[in-house]
């Protein structure tokens, strides 16, 4: 694969599995760097996850025209929410698939709030987002963000997605 690769690609992957040890990282304290196969190799393995992630997710969620008679609104509605990021999906092909942790029947709208702003400002793409809306939090006194959500509003939860976002920084 490598061998086919044209000029500009390999100077696009050069970066990530060069070994360029200009860190300034304490060898002594941390180890010694991995060697490029290494980096390659733990690269790879991490986009093998994400894309497993990314099929567990789309199992797990449900259709554009599911998510219609749910919100009982015509499917172009869903997808103008989707657009305007006012709720979450990925596509899969040409369906777009709608994870259930977004949906809240007792909220007034259905769905929980401010997902748009959540969106904009979570350190991650949809797949992420979607594993960490599920998992309990210690800032959320043990709950999932989607239930902090859901039960208190969505200004902590933003504003925690925020606190990630500046430490990925």
């Amino acid at each position: 694969m490598v061998n086919a690769a044209t000029e500009d690609e390999l100077n696009r992957l050069w970066p990530a599995v060069a070994d360029l040890n200009d860190d300034d990282l304490d060898s002594t304290f941390w180890g010694l760097a991995p060697d490029s196969a290494t980096v390659a190799h733990a690269a790879f393995s991490d986009l093998q996850d994400q894309f497993a992630g990314r099929r567990v997710l789309s199992d797990a969620s449900i259709s554009r025209e599911e998510a219609a008679r749910l919100l009982d609104v015509a499917p172009q509605t869903i997808t103008a929410k989707l657009g305007a990021h006012k709720l979450v999906g990925i596509k899969v092909g040409r369906e777009w698939r709608l994870p259930l942790w977004q949906f809240d029947p007792d909220s007034p709208s259905c769905v929980l709030p401010e997902l748009d702003v959540l969106q904009s400002v979570f350190p991650g793409g949809v797949v992420s987002l979607s594993v960490w809306m599920q998992r309990e939090q210690p800032e959320f006194g043990g709950r999932r963000p989607r239930d902090e959500m859901a039960l208190c509003g969505a200004a902590a939860v933003i504003a925690f997605a925020q606190s990630l976002t500046a430490a990925a920084r």
